[in-house]
């Protein structure tokens, strides 16, 4: 099958490489579109998604794909399936129900989520009681962000059931399916990704605080550009 999967976050699109790696289809032609993609790259994919997207097998797209790209084919469907992947940590609902809409004629189509074990986040009756407590006459602006923060957080903590009434409400027709993991599998996949981290990170270009500031101002950066941006942040930090 080609498939087009969008990622919530760019970890899982690496996960999906190493995955193919691991199990000997690393000569399997995929393209990986996230936000450190190198800028020319980048360019040429947002230029013509359905062009760049047409010769893969799989394209991963992170939620840098966004609203307004229509992948159509209208010569001749290329994909198969649609698989969209998150658990709350980085994209949220209305994000997923946006990142299955991307290719327009593939109807059957699958939403990965899991349960991520989170403390009790801030409800939005405590999230307006602080903002009268702060201000006796709170910003109209700043209670917005509030009950913007209190619904992410409500999602975040029963995202399963939020993800599949935002299908519903959305118009899609929702059918859930309980599947297992692989936790071994999975840690084989995290240290994989942490040591090719760690050999990208000691082999980029070490950056003064100057250079950093500069690199990040440029509007054209290479992938050895981002190596020694997070390189930085990682020891800066």
């Amino acid at each position: 099958q080609k498939v087009w999967l969008s990622g919530a976050e760019k970890g899982h699109g690496r996960a999906l490489l190493e995955y193919l790696k691991q199990n000997g289809l690393s000569d399997v032609k995929a393209l990986f579109r996230h936000r450190q993609t190198p800028t020319k790259q980048k360019n040429e994919i947002l230029a013509d998604v359905d062009a760049a997207s047409k010769g893969v097998q799989p394209f991963i797209a992170s939620p840098t794909i966004s609203s307004g790209i229509s992948v159509t084919h209208a010569d001749g469907a290329h994909f198969d399936a649609v698989y969209v992947i998150g658990n709350g940590s980085g994209a949220g609902v209305d994000d997923i129900v946006q990142m299955l809409r991307r290719v327009r004629y593939v109807t059957d189509l699958t939403v990965c989520v899991w349960r991520q074990p989170r403390p009790v986040q801030i409800d939005d009756d405590a999230l307006l009681l602080d903002a009268g407590r702060t201000d006796a006459q709170p910003d109209a602006l700043y209670t917005l962000a509030q009950k913007v923060q209190a619904r992410r957080n409500f999602e975040r903590r029963n995202f399963l059931f939020a993800v599949a009434t935002g299908l519903q409400l959305a118009g899609f027709a929702v059918e859930c399916t309980k599947t297992n993991g692989n936790c071994a599998a999975l840690g084989r996949l995290s240290a994989a990704i942490t040591a090719d981290d760690a050999q990208r990170f000691n082999n980029a270009r070490r950056l003064s605080v100057l250079d950093y500031d500069e690199i990040q101002a440029k509007t054209s950066k290479t992938a050895a550009d981002y190596d020694a941006i997070d390189a930085f942040e990682l020891r800066d930090q």
